[in-house]
Order: C-alpha cells, then structure tokens, then sequence
C-alpha cells in the first residue's frame, strides 16, 4: 500500500509540476478517508505515469470527473452543493464559499434561538416561584409534616386538621407550579446536543469538502477573489490580516456569550445560584481557553486555503449579530425584572 502511496504522489507532483491541467487528484485522499479517494481508473492512469483525468477539448474539469463528490458522505454532499452553486448559478468560488457559510449558520438560527429562549423561560419561571411564592419549597413542606406529626402525636384534632388542609394547599400548588412550568431537563438538553452535532456536521463537511477542492487544479479556484492576495483561493494568506480579522471576530462572539449570561435574572435571595461540576470546572478554565482559543484558531486559519477565510467570515458575522440580538434581549429582560 506505502509503495502504491508513493507512485501515485510521484505521478501527481511531477504532472502538477508539468501541467496543472493534467493532473486531477486530491493531495490529502489517501489520508481523510473514503470521501475523496481517486476513482479507479485514475488510480490506474496514474499507476502507469499518465494523467489522471483526460480533459476535454474545452479544458473544463467537474468534480465527477476527478472521481470526487460522488458519494452520500457529507463532504460529499457539501463539494455538490458548492458546484452547484458555481455552474448553475453562475457564482464565483469565493461567492459559493460565503454561500456556504451563510447557509450552515443560518439553518441553525431559529433551533438556537428557541433554546436559549427557553432556558430564559425556566430561569424566569424559578425566580418567580421563589420570590413570589417562598411557601412553595421543600422545607416548609417538612416543616408542616413534622408539625401535623406533632399534632396528631397528643390528638389535637383542630391543630391536626388546619396543618394538613394548609400541607394540602401547598402539595397543590407545587404540583400545579410544576405543570405551568417550561419544559426542560432531557429535552432541553436532547435539542441542545442535537443542535450543536448539526452545527458541527455541518461545518466539517464544508471544511472538508473545500479543503479538498481548494487542493485540486480545477479552473476558477485561482481566480475570482476580491483583492490580489485572495486570486488564488487554494493559497493561504500571506499577509496574515484576514485570520486576525477572523480570530478577532470569534473573540466578539465569545464575550458576547458571556455578556449574554452574565445579564441573565439573578435567581431570588437566599437561593443563590452556585454552578456545579461542569460549570465550576469551564470558570476555573475560562481564561486559558480564551487565551489559547485564538492562538490556535488564528494558527489555524493562518495555514488554509484562502477560500476558508470567505466561509468563517461568512460564519462569524452571523454568529456575531445572532449573539447581539440574544445580548439585548437579556438586557431588556433584566431591566423588565429589576
């Protein structure tokens, strides 16, 4: 298997050197899996020093040519989508990188903002309850059993039937309280892992999926940018302005995160809230993860193709107004509350 790597890297970096119209190979296929590995009779063309692709008379080169894009696999599907996008609407590659970022975050929105909405739900809904109906919790409940206990101990039938009508009205009100409540606990946290797999599907496939197209010598990759440094998109960045930009936009977005929180109601006094396990284990990491965090996303998008600056850019503005409309949302429900 090493000796038939080797020949077909030999055949395609000599037929790269010679022509870029020659070669159609993936440079990372033997390395990410089934999703872009070379057709067979490329392999066999490459195996025997010819080209892998027999272009036609035009010189116009699809993904199914290059035996790519071909499959159900989500890289798959998202390198289809993006040639879509380019032949039949007639969109630039940059232009379909955006696209694909707009749209990845986009279908995310509406979930995102429904959970978080109702998480302010449940938290607004237990600091009522604690603030208005302070009789509602388990200790008083106790208390008026052990007092009924008491009563019943030396037959005071008055005292026993006035302290289990009130342990009554207090068990129903509670088990009302609870109906009336928002929903939560294993559905909540089934839609937010069921939100965040999807965002991170999602963005995988496009990484992948344009990380690959970036490595192959198809027509209009090189051209297309905005500005001269970004005219070839299967380049990275020399300037090193545009993964600042990004890191710094990803930096927006996680204050806003936790500006977002730290605006949230306080829960009633007395009952103060004291984050547990996983939550005291993210304060005590907070600042080294937003320390390293952009060292390495910056490391990152340093050393990618340029066309992955389109898609995070695309990403990150709308990950930045979505975290500013839940941000003033907070703040106007802290102001109704106070």
């Amino acid at each position: 298997m090493n000796k038939i790597a080797r020949q077909v890297w030999r055949s395609v970096y000599f037929n790269t050197l010679a022509s870029r119209r020659s070669t159609a190979i993936v440079h990372r296929s033997l390395a990410t899996g089934p999703s872009f590995f070379v057709s067979t009779e490329a392999a066999d063309r490459l195996a025997y020093g010819q080209p892998a692709v027999l272009l036609p008379e035009d010189g116009t080169v699809s993904f199914s040519d290059l035996g790519i894009g071909q499959s159900w696999w989500p890289s798959d599907l998202a390198l289809s989508a993006l040639e879509l996008l380019h032949t039949d609407a007639c969109l630039p590659w940059w232009a379909c990188a955006l696209t694909a970022g707009l749209a990845v975050r986009l279908v995310l929105v509406y979930p995102s903002l429904a959970l978080h909405r109702l998480a302010q739900q449940q938290q607004q809904f237990q600091a009522e309850q604690q603030k208005q109906q302070p009789a509602k919790s388990s200790e008083r409940i106790a208390s008026l059993t052990e007092q009924l206990r008491a009563a019943q101990a030396v037959n005071n039938v008055a005292e026993s039937r006035r302290l289990a009508q009130e342990l009554r009205a207090t068990a129903t009100l509670s088990e009302a309280a609870r109906e009336s409540a928002p929903p939560g606990g294993i559905a909540s946290l089934a839609g937010g892992f069921a939100c965040q797999l999807g965002w991170l599907a999602g963005h995988l496939a496009c990484l992948r999926a344009m990380s690959a197209a970036a490595a192959v010598p198809v027509p209009g990759w090189q051209t297309g940018g905005p500005t001269s440094w970004l005219a070839d998109l299967t380049c990275s960045d020399p300037t090193g302005a545009g993964p600042a930009l990004i890191t710094l936009v990803l930096l927006v977005n996680a204050r806003l995160a936790l500006a977002t929180t730290a605006a949230q109601p306080e829960p009633a006094v007395g009952n103060p809230a004291s984050p547990g396990g996983l939550g005291q284990l993210w304060e005590s990491g907070r600042p080294l993860a937003m320390t390293l965090g952009p060292a390495v996303f910056f490391t990152f998008l340093a050393n990618c193709p340029s066309v992955l600056l389109f898609y995070f850019g695309a990403t990150g503005v709308v990950a930045m107004a979505t975290n500013l409309g839940l941000y003033l949302t907070a703040l106007r429900r802290a102001k109704t509350v106070r």
